[in-house]
């Protein structure tokens, strides 16, 4: 078949990830399948050029020109709900959201960005079923995992928390080091509030061994000795986070 006999193939070429409505459009066997196929491109990228000259509400505009032509592509309602969630419209966000999911049950993004604009907007206990589904799809999804424990903190579920950080230190990625630092250094927060001094120092400890350049690990130890009782303790581990602060950015001498 070529692009010429059927111009939905071309279309699809051209579109990227909106290719899906071209195909739509041809299943669905309408007239003028190039010019609906046209149309349709240009509503979504003049929507995209809005969204990146920070244009919401135009943006809008377009996506919902373009969901008239072909009202079945989860993409576009995906776009639409970030353009909705800039202008922190979450009810009409949220329902773009599921417009999507609805076609697209298995793709895990759809949920976490729900997930996200229900912890956005505090709605923790949505937030965790959004990514609770995301994890159903992805067992190992460090993202999902991490962003989980975050809403399970807001509901001051602690130990789910540092479940979900403690489970998501065995994925590696390309941010790898920076995530474990602030992942341990959260992980011994939440062991903190759940009173758990032993299980909050060995992570406070891990950091200050594995990352001594890094002040997080001894601010953590010092809040545990501070709630210990141990005042000298805790003194020499805030001296040595501010030392190292310090180091990083000279001008914070003069501002304590």
């Amino acid at each position: 078949m070529s692009s010429e006999k059927f111009p939905a193939l071309l279309f699809c070429r051209m579109t990227g990830g909106f290719a899906l409505a071209a195909l739509v459009l041809f299943n669905n066997g309408q007239r003028g399948l190039a010019s609906n196929a046209q149309q349709y491109g240009q509503w979504v990228q003049s929507a995209r050029a809005h969204l990146q000259m920070m244009e919401p509400e135009k943006a809008i505009s377009d996506l919902t020109e373009a969901i008239k032509l072909c009202p079945t592509v989860y993409a576009t309602y995906q776009m639409r709900a970030k353009a909705y969630g800039e202008l922190n419209l979450y009810e009409q966000s949220v329902a773009d959201m599921t417009r999507a999911i609805s076609y697209n049950k298995s793709n895990i993004g759809l949920y976490r960005d729900r997930g996200y604009l229900q912890f956005k907007h505090q709605h923790y206990k949505e937030a965790v079923a959004d990514y609770t589904k995301a994890l159903s799809l992805d067992p190992n999804d460090d993202i999902s995992l991490r962003a989980r424990g975050r809403a399970y903190a807001c509901l001051n579920q602690y130990k789910a928390a540092a479940a979900d950080y403690k489970k998501s230190l065995q994925f590696k990625n390309k941010t790898a080091l920076r995530l474990e630092i602030e992942t341990r250094g959260l992980l011994g927060e939440l062991y903190v509030k759940a009173k758990q001094d032993e299980e909050a120092l060995r992570e406070f400890n891990y950091l200050i061994t594995n990352f001594p350049d890094v002040s997080k690990g001894f601010y953590g130890r010092a809040e545990v000795y501070k709630l210990q009782g141990k005042a000298a303790l805790a003194k020499k581990d805030l001296d040595k986070a501010h030392e190292l602060d310090y180091e990083l950015d000279p001008g914070l001498g003069k501002i304590r």
